[in-house]
């Protein structure tokens, strides 16, 4: 496995080092951001009754930014996915590294078990942090609701960070299997990232043309889905 390590290392390191970097800058800017919104929110009075007189300047002056970075936040796991899959397997097909592996190696199954291992551990460890503070974020940017009650901003945050970079992973994966080549299974990848980020979430309200997704609520239920004028 070690060695498994050494070979991906000095294969696509520039990819994991940008991809680290972007990491890490997000997280400390999203826990930077829940930092300061926690610090200068209003009373929750102040909050749920929007009364004029509450100094709130702040406090929303923050939120378009916050709001940047929880999309940026939605785009980096597609990208961690779709480069780190698309590299784990056609990178060594492509450099005809891996017929000198698989005349060596056991079996084929063990080989890319290896390579699925160490990719998706790298790719884990830049996501899960990721999860962590964009739901760190959401609660600071809605103090009166919990995320873990919310639809807002789904698909930005928490698990579906990481869920969304593991499929991209897995169609990264598979494209640069079949392609053999890391170009053409990155703008493959990137093509399902576009259609995950943005066609599939405007494709799942439409097929529910009797439910919308509620800006407001009684307090505890604010961004639920509502159907017939009821928030769930």
């Amino acid at each position: 496995m070690r060695a498994v390590a050494k070979v991906a290392w000095r294969t696509y390191r520039l990819e994991i080092l940008v991809l680290a970097v972007a990491a890490v800058l997000v997280f400390l800017v999203e826990v930077f951001l829940a930092w300061r919104l926690n610090l200068v929110r209003p009373s929750e009075t102040c909050l749920a009754d929007f009364m004029p007189d509450c100094p709130r300047g702040e406090f929303y002056s923050l939120t378009p930014l916050a709001g940047q970075v929880l999309v940026a936040t939605g785009v980096l796991p597609l990208a961690v996915g779709a480069v780190l899959g698309s590299q784990t397997v056609a990178a060594e097909i492509e450099r005809r590294t891996a017929e000198f592996a698989w005349a060596l190696s056991a079996s084929r199954l063990r080989w890319l078990a290896e390579r699925l291992g160490i990719a998706g551990a790298i790719a884990l460890l830049l996501l899960v942090p990721l999860a962590v503070s964009s739901t760190l974020l959401e609660g600071a940017l809605e103090p009166l609701v919990s995320p873990f009650a919310s639809l807002k901003d789904l698909g930005l945050r928490g698990p579906s960070v990481v869920t969304a970079g593991l499929a991209l992973f897995g169609v990264g994966l598979l494209a640069g299997a079949v392609l053999g080549r890391v170009l053409p299974a990155v703008l493959l990848s990137s093509f399902a990232a576009v259609v995950i980020f943005g066609v599939l979430p405007q494709a799942a309200l439409l097929m529910q043309p009797d439910e919308g997704t509620g800006t407001r609520g009684r307090r505890g239920v604010a961004h639920a889905m509502s159907r017939r004028g009821e928030f769930r």
